[in-house]
């Protein structure tokens, strides 16, 4: 459990997070591009007393205040409130989202569409701009019923930077096409035994018929044969999207909670 989480964190930074900033005790995650709450919050952290809680919380708004984004707090398993830390935090924080962390165990799962439709890992420099302009559009056609909202521009802004990104954990782009013409798409960050997923979304006319499933299907397989053992992603609690992750043999692997000051 404690490797997955830091795994987590660690697989996210140069997708839609750019630093992980280490105070005293936890650290604060931090995305240049992407405002929303998922990407900027601090967590991992440990207090032994109400006076040690407020002491870090200062230090954490005070860099939140420097970096422009609105302070939240993640209570994650790494995190550790001693009783007097928990009964201010009780006091004064507020439950915002509830997120699980999803692990597949569905690996060998099947394809069930016809041979129009075909996956491919793709080439991120030659068809980097293909992959972008699938996302743009897959994201911001959002139908009634669909599990996630139109994303904000700077999301995309993030996704383009993501294409320069170096390090340990590698980013690869895939694309779901019918009769050659892309559909839809999904990233992953992969190193070693673990894989992250970020990112997923059809054209609004081809929902429904199963070719997210089938990508995800795809993609799942060809980690497996790379020698990924956990492959993770991170959705909404008591969501359709959970509900939808479950059906397609992913479980939860432990929670993380968003708090905001009342």
């Amino acid at each position: 459990m404690k490797k997955l989480e830091k795994m987590l964190y660690e697989c996210q930074i140069g997708m839609y997070i750019d630093e992980l900033i280490k105070l005293k005790s936890g650290f604060i995650v931090y995305s240049k591009y992407v405002e929303d709450k998922s990407w900027n919050y601090f967590t991992c952290f440990k207090a032994f007393s109400r006076r040690s809680f407020l002491k870090l919380w200062e230090q954490a708004k005070d860099k939140f205040l420097e970096l422009n984004r609105k302070p939240y707090i993640a209570l994650s398993p790494s995190t550790r409130l001693a009783f007097g830390a928990k009964r201010y935090f009780d006091e004064h924080f507020e439950l915002e989202e509830r997120v699980t962390v999803m692990l597949c165990r569905g690996f060998d799962k099947k394809f069930d569409l016809d041979s129009d439709y075909t996956f491919k890992r793709i080439d991120n420099n030659l068809e980097k701009e293909v992959f972008i302009n699938t996302f743009t559009t897959s994201k911001t056609q959002v139908l009634p019923g669909d599990t996630y909202d139109k994303l904000p521009s700077y999301y995309f802004d993030a996704l383009r930077a993501s294409f320069e990104h170096s390090g340990e954990w590698e980013f690869i782009h895939y694309l779901s096409y019918y009769k050659s013409e892309p559909i839809g798409m999904v990233s992953v960050c992969k190193k070693g035994e673990y894989a992250g997923l970020y990112g997923g979304g059809t054209y609004a006319k081809f929902r429904g018929k199963g070719v997210f499933t089938n990508l995800l299907n795809f993609i799942s397989q060809q980690l497996q044969k790379e020698g990924v053992k956990y492959f993770f992603g991170i959705t909404e609690k008591d969501s359709k999207n959970e509900r939808y992750y479950n059906k397609l043999g992913w479980n939860e692997a432990f929670e993380i909670d968003m708090y905001y000051e009342q």
